[in-house]
């Protein structure tokens, strides 16, 4: 799913995305939770 690494880019400003596997498992499993707006489909 691409939209995640744009989610947290845009959405929290973090600059470019150097996550590590398990705060990345952590933001994909908030953002299952999370409505995505529909422009990012």
């Amino acid at each position: 799913m691409a939209a995640t690494l744009y989610e947290q880019h845009y959405r929290m400003d973090w600059g470019l995305p150097r996550f590590s596997p398990p705060l990345m498992a952590a933001t994909q499993d908030y953002l299952a939770q999370t409505p995505i707006p529909s422009y990012y489909q």
